[in-house]
């Protein structure tokens, strides 16, 4: 009998408001700017944001920092800058 191994797709779990934000949060924290920009991605199809913000985000390797702000925005959240303490 062969296994059938399902993909799996992170925007599917992010339930919430608060899953997103940990989401965002942990890839912010943990990674590099092409990290956080395909984490926002995710965030933006887990709510069904499919505008030409969504797809810049895609298209582009390094989408300009105002399509990152607008999407981010569009997610109802906002960048915070904080100490590293």
């Amino acid at each position: 009998m062969t296994e059938k191994i399902m993909p799996f797709d992170i925007a599917s779990h992010l339930q919430s408001e608060e899953d997103i934000k940990t989401f965002l949060n942990a890839s912010a924290q943990g990674g590099d700017a092409s990290d956080f920009v395909h984490a926002l991605g995710i965030a933006a199809r887990a709510r069904g944001i499919r505008t030409n913000l969504y797809q810049s985000l895609y298209e582009d390797k390094k989408p300009p920092f105002e399509a990152v702000l607008h999407v981010c925005h569009a997610l109802g959240f906002q960048l915070v800058v904080s100490s590293g303490a």
